[in-house]
């Protein structure tokens, strides 16, 4: 008697090994493009956090700084070795001073530390930052503005502009009128 039967098959043909190999190249493929895409992202957010946490350290320096002040002035900027051309100058009680300069594109605070040597500190900006210094007086009072302009990451040539306002010797006033710190309603107006 003829066995008409098939026998049967052990394993996968050729064929098939390909479709499979092809469909998971095909969904690796896309995994990785996802993956390399999202820590691009978050690397972006990082900077953009770590530039937003720079700008509000600063803020706070500086409302700080001019509030001490009994004036505020802008002179011309002299350390050798240094690319800077005009500073800030907070003139404190005391005979001490706190300057804010831009140099070599990052700004610098030059303050009051120890008795032999200055506190120095440093902002990292974004690369394209422009930091401008404006002084003025309006209804009796001094106020000093530091301005930083910094590009907007991923919107091309668009730029925000962020002034950091404070009225100069508003901590004096309060010594010495004695009573409670004014609120501060300018200053929060321009964070």
């Amino acid at each position: 008697m003829i066995d008409n039967r098939e026998p049967s098959r052990a394993g996968w043909t050729l064929v098939e090994l390909m479709v499979v190999m092809s469909i998971s190249v095909v969904i690796t493929s896309i995994a990785v493009t996802l993956f390399v895409s999202l820590l691009h992202q978050q690397r972006s957010t990082a900077g953009r956090h770590h530039h937003q946490e720079t700008l509000y350290r600063l803020a706070e320096q500086f409302r700080e700084d001019v509030g001490a002040a009994a004036t505020v002035t802008k002179e011309p900027f002299e350390m050798e070795g240094q690319d800077a051309d005009v500073q800030l100058v907070c003139h404190l009680p005391a005979g001490q001073t706190v300057r804010y300069a831009t140099v070599n594109g990052r700004l610098r605070r030059l303050g009051p530390g120890s008795v032999d040597q200055d506190a120095r500190e440093t902002y990292a900006l974004c690369d394209g930052s422009v930091v401008s210094w404006s002084v003025g007086e309006s209804n009796e009072s001094a106020t000093a503005a530091l301005i930083v302009e910094y590009p907007i990451a991923g919107e091309g040539s668009i730029r925000r502009r962020l002034p950091i306002v404070a009225r100069v010797g508003r901590d004096l006033r309060t010594m010495d009128n004695g009573s409670a710190a004014e609120p501060a309603v300018d200053d929060e107006e321009n964070r």
